[in-house]
C-alpha cells in the first residue's frame, strides 16, 4: 500500500486568505445599508451618524422614502422620494408629485428629518414641484385679494 503524503501549505497562503476575508468584511460593512422599515427612530439614529439607511413613512397620507447615501464633503446626503400621493389630493397633485425625488445635502449635526425645514438644502424634481405648487397657491391668493381690493376701490 502506498502511503499518501500530506500536502503542506505555507503560512503565507493562510495569511493571504485571512487578509482577503478581512478586506471583504470591511467592504461589506462600509456599504451595508440598514433597512429601518417604517421606524423613524431607527432612521434618525442612523442619520445622527450619517450611516446608510432607508425608511418608508406615511405623512399626510403620502408615502415617502428617505435614503441616507452617506457623507460627501462634510455633508450628509439624503435622497427623498415621494412614492405615492394621497389619491384624495386629486389627479393634478398625483401627476405633479408622485414618483419625484430630491437630493438633500444636510449638515452633519442634523438628527431628524423635517422636509419643510431642510428644503433649502435640496435639489431635484420634487423640490421644483413643491415650489411650483407654492407659487400657484400664492398666485391664487394674490388674484383673489386683488379682486377684493379693486372692488373696494370702485365703491
Amino acid at each position: 500500500m502506498k502511503r499518501v503524503k500530506k500536502k503542506s501549505y505555507p503560512k503565507s497562503n493562510f495569511l493571504i486568505v485571512i487578509l482577503i476575508l478581512a478586506i471583504s468584511t470591511t467592504i461589506f460593512f462600509m456599504n451595508y445599508e440598514k433597512d429601518c422599515g417604517d421606524d423613524m427612530v431607527c432612521f434618525n439614529s442612523a442619520l445622527e451618524k450619517c450611516k446608510k439607511a432607508t425608511v418608508v413613512t406615511i405623512e399626510d397620507s403620502n408615502t415617502f422614502e428617505y435614503n441616507i447615501e452617506g457623507k460627501q464633503n462634510e455633508l450628509c446626503i439624503v435622497h427623498i422620494t415621494l412614492n405615492k400621493v394621497d389619491p384624495l389630493a386629486g389627479t393634478e397633485m398625483v401627476e405633479s408629485f408622485e414618483g419625484k425625488s430630491m437630493k438633500c445635502e444636510l449638515l452633519e449635526d442634523i438628527n431628524t428629518i423635517e422636509t419643510s425645514n431642510m428644503l433649502s438644502t435640496c435639489s431635484g424634481p420634487l423640490k421644483e414641484a413643491i415650489y411650483e405648487s407654492i407659487i400657484e397657491k400664492m398666485y391664487g391668493v394674490i388674484i383673489e385679494n386683488l379682486g377684493e381690493t379693486i372692488s373696494s376701490l370702485a365703491e
